[in-house]
């Protein structure tokens, strides 16, 4: 290994135990540099820096480990990864399995990394960086073709067609905002849009980015590794994120292998584009949301504590004599509970949705209604339930409170209907039309001048309600950066409306 060092990511089970380790991993070898997390969307995050170049992943089955292998592997298919852990036989493309738990183990951990990052090292230096460029000049063009135009006469039609597709592709070059380019085989730039690099046009044609200054060498070797794996492999990489220290910029980047006319590779395509704003926001969102958890957790703390005093000291009390104020103390005592249930629950569901999944409607409906539907009442689900990009976790909760709200309202007995939406955008004719599903019921309804204050906190127009149920639903339908409308079921009851939800296809 370098005697520069490398810095290594490790990821585990929770904070403490990828403190522990990663401190003994960098005492066992000054020339690491260790990161450490318990977080894999943080760990992910991280492996966007250039200067990280080893991930180790601490081997544990019940939080997913081989998921997150699989997760990397899909955008960065070179980085060295060493999985670790007792038992650890895990079937996942590593490039190193380390078994062990504790000091003895450490050393054989980082002998394991230096092994990847030497194999690493050798590697890069077995590409012939100096070779010629070796493109062919036209490759989607074969012989035959240009033989069969001759052949038959180059008719007017043929030829504007030709000019028309010849001109598109250079004013696509000339003013796309992002950055396209086109690379044979070596890696080498052939063609790149002029909107971002016009004044160094001369540096990218006919170099590897290895071969150029315009970046840090850390990200220009990853860049070049991956051309090379689409070049070779016939793999796309796919919405790859990538950091630049240097620039304090976030890109994502995609590359897919250019064929030529007779399937070969002959280079690849590929794009890259500035998602700085996006990263910030994100950023932005995820302190938000810490500052939203310390908050909650205080509120528990602060407020828990103090009732659960004063639910001991009533309970000595009833020991000691017997009144009706009593039962009105612990009545008020478990509201207080119940509140403060409440306010935590919309503490945690409103937090902004960064991270997303498919989501099964129709089964997490089902699962909503054996928790909170009624063994009487009846669930319907339409023909076109589908999936929905969202978090699964906030999406269960918001159906729960929906079906617990119609039980509420309704009655035992209760109809409650959950079926897709897709109707045209409001005035904006040939747009696409807006998703979403709705939930209604067969109960008396919401009147109109309700509509707004139900979706306020604490709102209620039950005595024994705390009147959160529905500013969750409201709050978690926000969190997503969806709307919800209030209005009226075909049978006369209330019928809620989540839309600008995004469909996902089967």
């Amino acid at each position: 290994m370098s005697e520069t060092g490398a810095t290594v990511e490790l990821l585990a089970s929770n904070g403490e135990q990828a403190r522990q380790l990663g401190r003994a991993l960098a005492e066992a070898r000054d020339r690491l540099t260790v990161d450490w997390t318990g977080d894999a969307s943080e760990a992910q995050s991280r492996l966007a820096w250039p200067d990280v170049t080893c991930l180790v992943v601490v081997h544990d089955a019940a939080v997913g480990t081989a998921d997150v292998v699989r997760s990397v592997r899909s955008s960065y298919p070179l980085l060295p990864i060493v999985a670790y852990g007792a038992g650890c036989d895990l079937d996942a493309d590593v490039d190193a399995t380390v078994e062990g738990d504790g000091p003895a183990s450490i050393n054989s951990l980082a002998d394991a990394i230096e092994r990847v990052l030497e194999q690493r090292a050798r590697r890069r230096q077995a590409y012939d960086i100096d070779d010629p460029p070796t493109a062919i000049e036209y490759p989607n063009v074969s012989d035959r073709q240009v033989e069969a135009l001759l052949d038959d006469g180059l008719d007017r039609d043929t030829l504007r067609e030709l000019l028309h597709k010849s001109q598109l592709f250079e004013a696509l070059m000339e003013t796309i905002p992002v950055h396209l380019y086109v690379k044979d085989v070596n890696g080498r730039h052939l063609h790149i849009s002029r909107e971002y690099f016009e004044e160094d046009m001369a540096e990218f044609i006919g170099n590897a980015d290895v071969e150029m200054d315009m970046v840090e060498e850390d990200h220009a070797w990853r860049a070049f590794e991956d051309d090379i794996y689409v070049i070779e492999n016939g793999v796309a990489v796919e919405d790859k994120e990538e950091y630049l220290p240097a620039l304090d910029q976030w890109n994502v980047t995609s590359k897919v292998p250019w064929r030529d006319a007779d399937g070969d590779i002959v280079g690849l395509i590929g794009v890259t584009h500035d998602i700085t704003a996006r990263k910030e926001r994100e950023q932005q969102i995820r302190r938000q949301n810490e500052r939203l958890r310390g908050f909650s957790e205080v509120v528990s703390h602060d407020l828990r504590n103090p009732l659960q005093v004063a639910r001991s000291a009533l309970a000595l009390v009833e020991e000691d004599c017997d009144s009706p104020h009593l039962d009105t103390v612990a009545d008020a005592h478990s509201r207080i509970n119940d509140v403060i249930d409440d306010v935590l629950s919309l503490a945690k569901y409103g937090q902004t949705v960064i991270d997303t999944e498919a989501v099964d409607l129709a089964e997490t409906a089902v699962q909503a209604w054996t928790t909170a539907g009624n063994e009487t009442g009846e669930l319907v689900l339409g023909d076109d339930v589908g999936t929905v990009e969202g978090d699964p976790t906030r999406l269960q909760r918001l159906l729960e409170n929906l079906f617990s709200n119609a039980v509420e309202h309704a009655g035992p007995d209760v109809r409650v209907t959950v079926e897709s939406i897709a109707r045209p955008a409001p005035n904006q004719p040939g747009s696409e039309p807006i998703h979403g599903f709705a939930v209604a019921d067969d109960g008396p309804g919401i009147p109109k001048e309700q509509r707004e204050s139900i979706l306020e906190a604490g709102y209620t127009t039950d005595a024994d309600g705390t009147g959160f149920g529905l500013a969750i639903v409201n709050d978690i339908v926000e969190a997503h950066g969806w709307e919800l409308v209030v209005t009226d079921s075909e049978d006369g009851g209330a019928r809620f409306e989540i839309l600008g939800t995004t469909p996902v296809a089967d």
